[in-house]
């Protein structure tokens, strides 16, 4: 995962988010715990008010498990952070940082942000929420509207930039790149499945938190052949279809929403 990242700081954030989203108790201070500082100094690494000095260096890429490589890699992202780092040491630095980087960032890292990005909900609701009209890109108000951490929404953000699915939009602010993604292969199948079990947890709660006008759950049970499987199936699709034409009538909207189609068997094949 480190090789995603040409910024140490914002591998530590992703890191952090990681584990968080793996365990809700855990915070920045149980991280600071593991790695052996103090919690008020790894606040301040992480927001780029402090830095790390090489003896640390060594010690935090011991407590991270990074292997020798990885280690080497770290080392030279801490050294680029430096900012009284001279130009031609830096430009060494660099081509260091490239030589370790050059296949497995495209192998497997690259991999790694794809993954996050379809698995966990908040991407895909970010993505969208750079449509809406009051449209705030600062991670603790994106974090606000999402019910989420500002620390989820900043490593999202930083995903979906290096994913190159938004930009910058020159205002402060950011854009999308393109104007559908669907996922699709076979690949992420793992991903897909996380994806949908988080949006069917969601979709649980909405019964609870929204109001009967604010959302639409139905749902029937009827008998069905397999041979007409194909022709159900077409018919959500178009439903879907249609649905997503309606949303792009207007280029802006005012909440993000997601729909969600489950048709499954009940009853299981006779033997």
């Amino acid at each position: 995962m480190i090789y995603a990242h040409q910024d140490y700081r914002t591998f530590l954030r992703d890191l952090l988010a990681e584990r968080q989203g793996r365990n809700k108790s855990y915070s920045l201070r149980a991280m600071a715990r593991d790695l052996g500082l103090q919690p008020s100094h790894l606040s301040d690494l992480l927001k780029g008010v402090k830095g790390l000095s090489l003896s640390s260096t060594v010690r935090l890429a011991r407590c991270l498990g990074l292997n020798a490589g990885e280690a080497e890699y770290f080392h030279i992202l801490v050294q680029l952070g430096d900012p009284a780092l001279d130009p031609d040491s830096r430009d060494v630095l660099l081509q260091k940082a490239r030589t370790l980087s050059s296949q497995k960032a495209t192998i497997t890292d690259l991999s790694v942000d794809l993954f996050k990005a379809i698995s966990d909900w908040y991407h895909l609701a970010i993505l969208e929420l750079t449509s809406v009209r009051d449209f705030n890109p600062a991670p603790k108000a994106i974090a606000v509207r999402l019910g989420i951490t500002a620390l989820e929404a900043q490593t999202a953000l930083e995903r979906l930039l290096r994913l190159e699915i938004i930009e910058a939009d020159g205002k402060g602010g950011y854009r999308r790149t393109k104007d559908n993604i669907l996922f699709a292969t076979a690949a992420p199948n793992d991903a897909l499945r996380r994806y949908h079990r988080q949006m069917l947890t969601k979709a649980s709660e909405s019964l609870e938190t929204q109001k009967q006008g604010e959302r639409y759950i139905g749902s029937n049970t009827f008998s069905l052949d397999e041979d007409q499987l194909p022709k159900a199936f077409a018919l959500v699709t178009e439903f879907r279809e249609k649905l997503v034409a309606l949303a792009n009538e207007r280029p802006t909207g005012t909440r993000v929403y997601h729909m969600g189609v489950q048709m499954f068997a009940l009853t299981r094949k006779k033997k």
